[in-house]
């Protein structure tokens, strides 16, 4: 019967142990959380209120020097039954993002984001010169990340620049494009660009890492089948965005 109580005892005494450690678990500052998870991705949290188990954050995103605050605050509501899981919302998603801890490692659920194009400025000086106009559209797959669930060649994301123009020519929209990011062996995101359609079609691949950002080579030309005049506008407009041009009219780009 003693050992019986004292093993009792052990047990209420655990559950109180863990249910206190989770109650100050769930009390810590947001602000340390975030701070602590975001130092090597291209956003980071600004005025943060609340804690890991509801709160919300406006996000600065972009490269240093470039960095724009979206102006509308990200919020979280975290539940733990039956698993640990945090719902996320901002009004640019298509809905709720919910992100789940378990067993086999975290799961995100699959989400499209709309965001306008001049967020593109964020990205480097080129873009930031361009002045572009448009919709970005990311959407991305359900997401596992654990033991074994990273295999070279995983969709992450697909991003689509919808009706792009830039400042630097009347060509308006200059076309839809789409880059598809897919996991590698050494860790880093491969990007493969494409168009969808538009009088200047576009072409290229790079990669994306935490510590190196993005880097691209990009081919760009006038489509053939546009009218003259477009295409004149097109000449003109990549010689001044572009860094060099081969005989068939092709532009090269670097973007880093």
């Amino acid at each position: 019967m003693a050992l019986s109580n004292l093993t009792r005892l052990g047990i209420h005494a655990g559950f109180w142990l863990a249910l206190a450690f989770i109650s100050a678990l769930a009390a810590l500052p947001a602000t340390w959380v975030l701070d602590q998870n975001t130092q090597r991705l291209p956003f980071h949290p600004v005025a943060t209120r609340g804690t890991i188990w509801h709160g919300q954050t406006l996000v600065a995103i972009g490269q240093p020097g470039y960095e724009r605050t979206l102006p509308d605050p990200v919020r979280w509501q975290t539940s733990l039954t039956p698993l640990p899981e945090v719902t996320v919302t901002h009004p640019w998603l298509a809905g709720p993002v919910i992100i789940t801890l378990g067993l086999q490692g975290l799961h995100i659920s699959a989400q499209t984001i709309e965001l306008p194009a001049p967020l593109l400025t964020t990205v480097n000086a080129v873009l930031a010169s361009a002045n572009p106009g448009g919709e970005i559209q990311i959407k991305w797959p359900a997401l596992s990340f654990g033991p074994g669930q990273r295999l070279a060649g995983t969709s992450v994301a697909q991003i689509e620049w919808l009706d792009a123009s830039v400042g630097l020519t009347s060509v308006a929209p200059l076309g839809s494009y789409r880059a598809d990011v897919s996991t590698q062996q050494d860790g880093t995101m491969a990007v493969i660009l494409t168009t969808i359609h538009g009088p200047l079609v576009a072409r290229g691949s790079g990669s994306f890492s935490a510590e190196q950002r993005l880097l691209m080579n990009l081919t760009l030309e006038a489509d053939p089948a546009a009218p003259a005049a477009i295409r004149d506008d097109l000449q003109t407009f990549m010689s001044t965005f572009g860094t060099g041009t081969s005989g068939q009219g092709q532009t090269r780009l670097r973007l880093q």
